[in-house]
């Protein structure tokens, strides 16, 4: 290292991270506890849960310019709410009051629990000097998965036989149209449909 090792404050107080999704989210909530209190446990940190989710429809309108137009259409903090933004220091968050900085003076880190962070920037975190970080990326995966399938579903026409098997009938035609549709003829259990154009 060059020059003299630089001084870094003592850390005196916790550094308090809101986790401020609804804990439904995590879809297991022993698991969401386990996850918090092992959070809690860190030396130096300490976990406030209350929640702060605006209608979908802010949302997606708070993404696009002008949305400064909207904090009207923001729902009002309620007192619990009010005293969790007051103490944090980062937030976990996939939304956020306008002008959160009047709300959370000590909030210096967000870090999105979805990809898109359009909503979180009309916050004014840029001007209040708020670090934004997101998930870009974590749901690449399951979301390839989702596409595969859908796609799978469709070349297979599974909506189509469901619906037969919930009728309880199996006409030639639909094998037909499979044949038709795609070069190899699906695979036949039925002597009934032994006759496909090809």
């Amino acid at each position: 290292m060059i020059g003299p090792e630089p001084i870094l404050p003592a850390m005196t107080d916790a550094v308090v991270v809101g986790v401020l999704y609804p804990p439904e989210w995590y879809r297991d909530q022993d698991g969401f506890a386990r996850e918090v209190a092992s959070l809690d446990a860190i030396d130096g940190v300490s976990v406030v849960v209350e929640s702060y989710v605006e209608p979908h429809e802010l949302r997606s309108a708070r993404g696009k310019p002008d949305a400064g137009a909207l904090a009207d259409k923001a729902p009002a903090l309620t007192n619990a709410q009010r005293a969790a933004f007051g103490q944090i220091d980062v937030a976990l968050a996939i939304d956020l009051p306008f002008e959160v900085h009047t709300v959370a003076p000590n909030l210096r880190w967000v870090q999105a629990v979805g990809a898109g962070t359009g909503q979180l920037q009309s916050s004014g975190l840029a001007d209040a000097g708020i670090r934004l970080t997101a998930a870009v990326g974590t749901s690449a995966v399951s979301m390839a998965e989702f596409v595969l399938a859908r796609v799978l579903e469709d070349l297979k026409r599974l909506r189509e036989l469901e619906a037969a098997q919930a009728r309880h009938h199996w006409a030639c035609e639909s094998w037909r149209r499979a044949a038709r549709r795609y070069p190899v003829p699906p695979i036949r259990t039925s002597t009934s449909c032994t006759q496909l154009p090809n």
